[in-house]
């Protein structure tokens, strides 16, 4: 009884090693898979000058619309400008002839 305790005992620990050192294998060969990929990627040149050109083309098309919205705004100021200092004026000269007496005005 005792013997076939031992034995069986062996032969488990001879499958654990069987299995731990196929589970190394296997491990290995993913390691290795993974290397050869990670070189692969590594070693292919990525267009950066392409990506670096794009991205500074966005730039340049994202400032020129902005400065076109400024120049747009500020056209739009001048003009909002303009008619306050008309109608500024035209106040002015409502309230001079109010003060003044003048009905003919108003």
């Amino acid at each position: 009884m005792t013997e076939e305790f031992i034995g069986s005992v062996k032969e488990i620990e001879r499958e654990a090693e069987a299995l731990l050192e196929q589970a190394r294998a296997e491990a290995r060969k993913i390691l290795e898979d993974a290397r050869k990929q990670a070189d692969e990627i590594l070693s292919k040149s990525l267009p950066m000058d392409e990506i670096h050109k794009e991205q500074e083309q966005i730039l340049q098309t994202a400032r020129m619309q902005a400065e076109t919205m400024i120049e747009d705004a500020r056209k739009r100021a001048a003009v909002h400008r303009q008619q306050a200092a008309s109608r500024l004026d035209e106040v002015v000269d409502m309230m001079l002839a109010h003060l003044r007496g003048d009905s003919t005005s108003g």
